[in-house]
């Protein structure tokens, strides 16, 4: 009895573990997505600046 408590508890674990490291990649991904999406909005933004500053 004790023992499959045990293994229950161990699949718990492993399940956590699994869950908290698809949630810290997700989390990565994320970050690098809003980073790259902030860097071409930051790209756009200077070059429309530019743009303008050639017009005037």
């Amino acid at each position: 009895m004790s023992n499959a408590e045990t293994t229950s508890d161990y699949d718990w674990a492993t399940g956590m573990r699994f869950a908290a490291f698809f949630l810290a990649s997700l989390v990565l991904v994320y970050d690098v997505l809003i980073g790259i999406l902030l860097l071409a909005l930051v790209l756009i933004l200077i070059s429309a600046v530019e743009r303008r500053s050639d017009q005037s």
